[in-house]
């Protein structure tokens, strides 16, 4: 859901409009994909400390193991299309969620190396672990969307050296 939304933000971003490409469309396109990372870090977080706390393990299946490793190629590969686009349109908001997609795609590969981990070893903390380190980093990447949307404000320049 936070991927559908983030992209749906981009989507209206990167659409025609009437008035162009105002910069006020750029910040809150910027603070709009913030705040999918912001969901994201906060489900990652709570889902991964509940987890280590009631040492709940993960299942794992066959079906499951392929559905991941089929979710990592596809979202590297649609976050190498996207971040290609973000770069010939330069648009921030679009190279962000290209980020997302990219986080998307490494919490796949985790949580694959995590059932991995737990089936050949038993170690079921190694999956909500590296959730956490996931978190981490959407939770950075937030932060980093609302820095570019503040520097995108004119009102946040500084003022011009006097001549």
């Amino acid at each position: 859901m936070i991927e559908v939304f983030a992209s749906s933000v981009v989507i209206w971003y990167i659409r025609p409009h009437p008035q162009g490409d105002r910069p006020e469309r750029t910040r809150r396109a910027l603070r709009l994909v913030a705040a999918a990372f912001a969901g994201l870090a906060v489900v990652l977080a709570a889902a991964s400390l509940h987890d280590l706390v009631t040492g709940r393990r993960a299942g794992h299946s066959v079906a499951g193991i392929v559905y991941l490793a089929i979710t990592a190629c596809v979202m590297f590969g649609l976050a190498m299309w996207k971040r290609g686009i973000a770069r010939e349109l330069g648009s921030a908001p679009l190279a962000s969620e290209a980020t997302l997609t990219f986080l998307d795609g490494i919490l796949s590969v985790l949580t694959l190396s995590g059932l991995a981990l737990n089936a050949l070893f038993g170690w079921w903390w190694a999956d909500p672990s590296a959730a956490l380190f996931v978190a981490i980093a959407a939770l950075r990447e937030a932060r980093e969307n609302l820095v570019d949307a503040r520097a995108a404000d004119p009102a946040t320049e500084p003022p011009a050296a006097p001549l």
